[in-house]
């Protein structure tokens, strides 16, 4: 930085400091419209200012239609402004001239999560091999954000394209569109139907079946399944889902569909505890059914049930056992806690990802199994065995 830009780096207001912060974090795709930013507490501490100084530049954010704001749970990057990026070719494209360039389109931010390492996986494999990587955040949430950033790279010099869709909706027109004219595309968690596309999942049955093994040695009988979307509507979902049904069966447990909910979503996990439909609620509900046991979609999930059991005033695990999937951030994100949950091998994933776009260079149209990469138990402190007064 030169003396003129220190010089009116000093003379900027605090706020407006913190505000070309957050704007820089949007830009980058470290916040996400489906999670809070940073805390007020992190940006006092970061920037040395009143709680007031970090509330008016907030404030100035939501004016602005950039954040909104939920009472109790914190501010959220507006999911219109995802809706209005166009897809550019990344810095690193412009660099390197047209056709080197591999574009990865996933459907939420990725900075807090497992895939992070797929990607700088995937990543350092390619640029080994003299190309460059791009991430498009389709943020899709039952709209066609996905098929609109599909359709503006079928216009675009790019090698190949790593998609992760997030419903079994894949935009199939589209992505034969971009396979036809030579440009490989791999799926990611999603087992392709159509054997001219490649696919890697992990092994979403056997870890999900292994965490209900796991908890049935612990003699848990009453095990509740919950997800943010309907089971149908991901097959890797379906997958899990099956695991669940299969553990039970393993234990000679008769599945029961009053513990399967399958629409905890951010909305209805950001009620508060003495609203009906809450998180809150429904674990009172599965108690009173039984339930000493939760396994849940993905370690998100799990993070927000054991925020509502300690709102309950339940103890984990010993009131009550916990287990998560994915074995990312979320999984520590209490300080106390670490979840019990199924470790995607996120490397391996990125590795074998840019080893079959590579390969598709060559050849974009061949026939493909779809590659299941083995996942690992990791045993945390939310469970333990069955309560006493349960068993």
């Amino acid at each position: 930085m030169d003396e003129n830009s220190t010089i009116q780096s000093s003379r900027r207001p605090l706020y407006g400091r913190i505000v070309e912060y957050i704007m820089e974090q949007i830009r980058t795709g470290a916040f996400s419209f489906d999670t809070p930013i940073c805390t007020e507490a992190d940006l006092m501490q970061r920037f040395g200012v009143s709680r007031i100084t970090v509330r008016h530049a907030l404030s100035q954010l939501e004016s602005q239609g950039i954040l909104t704001r939920k009472r109790g749970v914190g501010s959220f990057v507006n999911p219109d402004i995802y809706q209005n990026q166009e897809p550019q070719p990344s810095p690193q494209a412009a660099r390197t001239g047209p056709g080197h360039v591999v574009a990865f389109v996933v459907p939420f931010n990725i900075a807090r999560t497992g895939l992070m390492a797929t990607y700088q996986e995937a990543t350092n494999y390619l640029n080994a091999l003299g190309y460059f990587t791009s991430v498009y955040i389709s943020a899709e949430n039952g709209d066609n954000r996905g098929r609109f950033i599909l359709q503006r790279l079928t216009q675009m010099d790019i090698s190949g394209i790593a998609y992760y869709p997030y419903t079994d909706d894949i935009h199939l027109d589209t992505l034969n569109e971009l396979m036809f004219s030579g440009k490989p595309v791999v799926l990611m968690d999603l087992p392709s139907r159509y054997p001219y596309f490649a696919s890697v999942t992990s092994d979403n049955l056997g870890g999900e079946r292994e965490l209900v093994r796991h908890l049935t040695a612990l003699g848990h009988r009453r095990i509740a399944f919950l997800s943010g979307i309907p089971i149908t509507a991901r097959e890797t979902l379906g997958d899990r889902y099956s695991g669940y049904i299969l553990g039970l069966s393993d234990a000679g447990i008769r599945p029961d569909a009053s513990l399967v909910i399958t629409d905890m979503t951010p909305a209805r996990r950001a009620l508060p505890p003495q609203n009906p439909q809450s998180m809150a609620s429904a674990i009172t509900d599965l108690r009173e059914k039984g339930v000493t046991a939760i396994v849940c979609e993905h370690d998100e999930i799990a993070y927000y049930v054991l925020q509502s059991c300690r709102e309950l005033g339940l103890r984990v695990p010993e009131d009550i056992s916990v287990c998560g999937f994915d074995d990312d951030e979320w999984a520590a994100m209490i300080s106390d806690k670490h979840i019990t949950t199924i470790a995607q091998d996120w490397s391996a994933i990125g590795r074998t990802v840019a080893q079959l776009l590579y390969e598709g260079m060559e050849a974009p149209l061949a026939h493909h199994a779809p590659v299941v990469v083995p996942t690992r138990f990791v045993e945390g402190t939310t469970t333990g065995p069955v309560p006493r007064h349960k068993a």
